[in-house]
């Protein structure tokens, strides 16, 4: 008994509260509080890109498949065979890049034109992509960061 005590203590009344998460996490536990549709949203806004089988998986909506088809086109469009959260649910009006101060409309603007990029071809070239949407360095990596992969060579 006192070693069972030694290897697994009593958890302290002091705080029953669960340990903070980074404010950018989205738990499972806090997706599950959240009605259906809610619980879509914050996925796509957590994940930027995710595969139907992944959101699936997710949120345990193996039975609730057109309800989930009827909602993901609000907030994301199908690239590639992945939803990619819609750009204006990123960028809201009135919001501001946090690197260059860019404001949100050119944002979207240039992030839409990345997202039509990819359903053109499986790859884009940074520079091509830059001469055309002339956004900051900082701002356009994050937003192909967030779409793709880094891959140094072209096939």
């Amino acid at each position: 008994s006192d070693y069972l005590k030694s290897l697994c203590p009593a958890q302290s009344s002091v705080d029953g509260s669960a340990p903070d998460s980074p404010s950018n996490v989205l738990s499972v536990s806090q997706l599950k509080g959240l009605e259906f549709v809610d619980q879509i949203k914050a996925l796509l806004l957590n994940a930027k890109v995710i595969k139907f089988s992944q959101i699936c998986m997710l949120l345990d909506a193996n039975s609730k498949h057109a309800a989930m088809l009827r909602s993901l086109p609000s907030f994301a469009c199908l690239v590639q065979g992945c939803w990619v959260v819609k750009s204006e649910l990123l960028y809201p009006d009135g919001s501001i890049s946090p690197t260059s101060g860019v404001d949100a409309e050119v944002l979207r603007n240039g992030r839409d034109y990345v997202l039509w990029k990819f359903t053109q071809a499986r790859f884009v070239v940074r520079k091509e992509i830059s001469s055309v949407v002339k956004l900051p360095f900082d701002d356009l990596k994050d937003i192909l960061e967030q779409v793709g992969s880094v891959c140094s060579h072209r096939l």
